[in-house]
């Protein structure tokens, strides 16, 4: 898997955040999703999964998240939500971080 495409993979599966389910926290809505390949949008065959999880802290107007990956086939280079319809590659809206 190139590395774009690997890019591309964490990405997008991070967009399902939005769409695969919410948890309630303390402060307020919180998100959890597990990242597959088979969720991208061609969808991919890889051996790398991961998961993501968000808090939303209103009272300080911060987030607070956790991603973590493991099985990659390639060096990760960077990770970002999109945002847009399932099923479809919505724009990047927020870097997670790069290197």
């Amino acid at each position: 898997m190139n590395r774009l495409r690997l890019s591309l993979s964490i990405g997008i599966a991070i967009a399902l955040v939005a769409t695969l389910g919410s948890t309630a926290s303390a402060d307020g809505p919180g998100f959890h999703a597990r990242l597959s390949g088979l969720s991208e949008v061609p969808a991919v065959s890889t051996t790398g999964h991961g998961e993501f999880a968000a808090e939303f802290d209103h009272r300080r107007g911060v987030i607070h998240y956790k991603l973590a990956y493991r099985g990659m086939e390639g060096d990760v280079t960077q990770a970002h939500i999109h945002f847009g319809r399932a099923g479809t590659n919505g724009g990047v809206s927020a870097f997670l971080c790069s290197n």
